[in-house]
């Protein structure tokens, strides 16, 4: 069987004249096409090496050659100089193959001729409007998604999911090869994240048994969320290098997202034509979007308020240590995950209403929305019972509770339920295809993956308990550790036997993510001080010192420049002869004699 097929399901509702107009725009991207089933409803779309040439040019997809720079976008007339080049197909890997496919459905756009789709004429097209949108919003497809290269599969069941021996370390090759650059680069920071925590939770150890201030914990996790954020940033730019996206996707002629709408205009960047919607109109978009942001975080507030009056009167009626008064904080906090995950899924509708046109501007107002919420939902009754109310004793029962019951919550969620209606979806169906076909009826059955951001939703609220808290409750850091080997090994599960193949993408960075971990680290520094001194560890004269002198030491550390010393070099070389190949011959020639 193939390795990278891309199929795309018909609805009843599509006439045959729809789904030819399809096909026909694939066809002239020399893209193959055929139909795994005998009423032409299910469509697969197959690599071709010209189709693969001419898209991966058109979108600048950068390959290593046997030049310098190392990885320069892809062009077939020097294709010759492209290392691997004789491989055919294979030259590109599964995740490019894919995303170049993905790339040409997105961008397939109407004609000046093309009013409406054939066959359908409620179904109106305009210059510019995106056909691919318009056959899912006209419910002319019901879905369309990659399919799952099974000889790959068994070989990263094989090296990732029954590899126990090697609990943190995942196959991250084969991940960018199999899923993309993007997913791989989530693995990666999982990965990096597992083995911070292994360090500090030796580092909090050592120093509870060699009994020493307790303070100094404190210190220690703020100068270790500083270390961490920074070991990431080196180890991300060194990837990005030697994947050959460094400095590549962060461009200031971003493309329009294909679910952007508006008026076709011109580009003022790139000259190309493409949707553009009323300024102005967009700014009332947000600004009912943000709206609803904020009635939805002071519900959040009203929960958390009454959800104090309710653990008060339980400590008082029951004592601190009754696991009656423990029921409070237990019903918080399912409270608090079932919100999460219906606030996610609304903010993800209010962003989308907002018709942001690039994508780094959706991500970035998608991110706010959040963030702000799960601030309010998971920490703000921690600030609250600390430094307003300052009942530490209710503050480290809450910690422990929330904490605790978030991430059994957590995995039960995102493992044993979706796995559970899986088997139960798949109970009578054939797990052996004899062709593409078959494999495609039975995928249908897999769990869509909605994408990355609610994966770093986790870990940052798991990062906040543990660089926010660890003073009031210590072994947070070992729970954190514990949670996240759990994340990686259900990680495996779910990507290889639960979910259809995600989206191919490519990313250099985390992005904003990098400024949402950054604040948690710097908002840790009068936290971990103020609860010091609350705890009686320290006065308010040494704190002060205290957090001025971290704080410096913070700035400084995030200051440093997050580039490996060799893999700058490369870059400074690289830069060098990119801004100098072009120089004449006539000039080099002159150059050559002032040096003899």
């Amino acid at each position: 069987m193939e390795r990278s097929v891309y199929s795309i399901y018909f609805t009843k509702k599509a006439k045959k004249e729809a789904v030819d107009f399809l096909v026909a725009e694939l066809e002239r991207n020399k893209w193959k096409v055929s139909f795994s089933d005998g009423e032409n409803r299910t469509l697969l779309i197959h690599p071709t090496l010209e189709g693969l040439y001419l898209s991966a040019e058109r979108y600048f997809l950068y390959k290593k050659c046997n030049s310098v720079p190392p990885f320069q976008p892809f062009n077939s007339d020097v294709k010759e100089l492209f290392i691997n080049i004789e491989n055919g197909v294979d030259f590109f890997t599964p995740a490019e193959q894919l995303l170049l496919i993905k790339k040409d459905l997105d961008n397939l756009r109407a004609g000046d001729k093309d009013s409406i789709i054939p066959g359908h004429p409620e179904a109106e097209l305009y210059p510019g409007k995106s056909i691919l949108r318009r056959f899912i919003s006209s419910e002319l497809i019901e879905e369309h998604y990659s399919l799952h290269d099974r000889e790959d599969l068994d070989k990263l069941r094989a090296s990732w999911l029954r590899n126990k021996m090697n609990i943190i370390n995942q196959p991250l090759k084969m991940l960018d090869e199999y899923f993309g650059i993007e997913l791989g680069l989530y693995f990666s920071f999982v990965e990096t994240y597992a083995r911070a925590l292994v360090a500090l939770v030796l580092v909090i150890f050592a120093n509870m048994a060699l009994d020493l201030n307790p303070m100094l914990t404190s210190v220690l996790v703020i100068a270790w969320s500083f270390c961490f954020i920074l070991v990431w940033r080196r180890s991300q730019v060194d990837r990005a290098y030697k994947k050959g996206i460094l400095n590549t996707v962060e461009r200031g002629w971003e493309e329009a997202r294909p679910e952007h709408f508006g008026k076709l205009s011109r580009n003022e960047i790139t000259g190309k034509q493409e949707p553009a919607y009323d300024l102005f109109k967009q700014k009332l978009r947000i600004l009912a979007s943000y709206c609803a942001t904020a009635l939805c975080c002071y519900a959040s507030y009203l929960i958390m308020e009454y959800y104090y009056s309710w653990e008060k009167y339980a400590y008082a009626e029951y004592g601190i240590n009754s696991y009656t008064a423990m029921l409070p904080g237990i019903v918080y906090t399912v409270i608090v995950i079932i919100t999460s995950q219906k606030y996610r899924q609304f903010a993800r509708k209010l962003t989308n209403f907002e018709n942001h046109r690039t994508e780094s501007s959706f991500q970035k107002n998608l991110l706010v929305k959040l963030l702000v919420f799960e601030f309010i939902n998971n920490f703000l009754v921690l600030y609250l019972l600390a430094f307003i109310y300052e009942d530490l004793d209710m503050l480290r029962s809450t910690v422990i509770t929330t904490m605790t019951i978030s991430q059994v919550f957590v995995e039960i969620f995102e493992g044993v339920v979706p796995f559970a209606f899986y088997k139960s979806r798949t109970k009578n169906k054939k797990k052996s295809f004899t062709d593409l076909s078959e494999q495609a009826d039975y995928e249908k059955n897999r769990d869509e993956y909605e994408g990355h951001f609610d994966e770093y939703l986790e870990i940052w609220i798991q990062f906040g308990y543990v660089v926010l808290f660890t003073s009031i409750y210590e072994y947070a850091p070992l729970c954190a550790l514990l949670a996240t080997i759990i994340e990686i090994r259900n990680d495996a599960h779910k990507f290889l036997n639960l979910f259809k193949r995600p989206e191919s993408r490519i990313a250099e960075s985390i992005g904003f993510w990098d400024d949402a971990f950054s604040l948690l680290a710097f908002l840790a520094i009068p936290t971990q001080i103020g609860l010091g001194k609350m705890m009686g560890l320290t006065t308010w004269k040494k704190a002060a010192i205290a957090e001025h002198l971290v704080i410096f030491l913070a700035v400084a550390v995030n200051r440093l420049r997050p580039c490996p010393a060799e893999t700058q070099k490369q870059i400074d070389r690289d830069e060098y002869f990119r801004t100098h190949r072009h120089e004449s011959n006539l000039l080099k020639k002159v150059q050559e004699n002032k040096h003899d």
